[in-house]
């Protein structure tokens, strides 16, 4: 059964390939041995907000968000269009 080209499903979709991507990426990362060529292929690129804190004496709140991108990230969001597409 496929899914209908919705907005919302077009979006689940590409999250859900970016973070198989990424996620594969950090595995991989792991298990290639330390050279050149891993250097440039599994360099993260990390977008976001580090750490901003609000201190109201009574109370504190911190915040941090980042977006973590790499190789296979593009390939497996690129991946899930060519599929969108496709069928």
């Amino acid at each position: 059964m496929l899914l209908k080209r919705t907005t919302t499903n077009v979006l689940i979709v590409l999250t859900i390939g970016a973070a198989f991507g990424t996620l594969l990426g950090a595995i991989i990362k792991v298990i290639v041995p330390d050279s050149n060529v891993k250097t440039i292929l599994f360099k993260d690129i990390v977008f976001g907000l580090n750490n901003v804190n609000l201190n109201l004496v009574f109370l504190k709140l911190g915040f941090s968000f980042q977006i973590v991108f790499n190789i296979f990230t593009v390939f497996f969001v690129f991946l899930m269009i060519y599929l969108l597409i496709k069928h």
